[in-house]
């Protein structure tokens, strides 16, 4: 939980996308108000090349978030927490900028 990946070990990087995966629903449940229990919400990751999608889904509304390329490169050898702070910020600046202005 604490340890930085070995990036060169897909095994090990695995473990930290699906945390961020979890980062990434959080992001959406906590800025979206139309997600509760009965929205539908959809995480993918994949280790090569590293990317991490969270999508949720309910009648007409819809958001998909996602990082990856250098930001998830850049991030994912840093220690959790701070790997999680910095994933959530990306998440939640993409959730604000698909919301119309109000």
């Amino acid at each position: 939980m604490f340890k930085v990946p070995d990036i060169t070990d897909q095994d090990q990087v695995g473990r930290p996308l699906d945390d961020l995966a979890l980062v990434g629903n959080i992001a959406i449940e906590q800025n979206e108000s139309w997600v509760d229990p009965d929205a539908s919400i959809t995480v993918s990751t994949q280790a090569e090349p590293p990317m991490v999608t969270v999508s949720a889904a309910k009648g007409a509304d819809n958001i998909t978030i996602s990082i990856g390329g250098d930001f998830l490169k850049k991030i994912i050898t840093l220690y959790p927490s701070e790997r999680d702070w910095k994933a959530y910020q990306e998440f939640e600046k993409q959730l604000k900028v698909e919301k119309p202005s109000q």
